[in-house]
């Protein structure tokens, strides 16, 4: 998002928002605030978890790291769950 204040250019980054996502209570509010349950919910929670990370950096890599935060960016429910969030 780009907002012009005075022809002063400021940048709003949202795609660090993303990876804030608790993800044990994002799964509380779409069965709360929602409705959605039984083999919807598990579909969608079997879509987040279990997801990990490796950082790599010249030929070395981190190891798996598991991730219970954040929701895939690059998918087109990341922004629709995000809002939801």
């Amino acid at each position: 998002m780009i907002c012009i204040l005075n022809h002063d250019l400021t940048l709003l980054d949202l795609s660090a928002a993303f990876d804030t996502v608790d993800q044990s209570t994002f799964m509380a509010v779409l069965e709360r605030r929602f409705g959605i349950s039984d083999g919807a919910l598990a579909w969608i929670a079997d879509y987040l978890h279990g997801r990990s990370q490796v950082v790599c950096v010249s030929n070395s890599d981190s190891g798996d790291m598991s991730l219970r935060y954040g929701i895939p960016q690059g998918s087109v429910l990341g922004p629709r769950f995000f809002i939801q969030y």
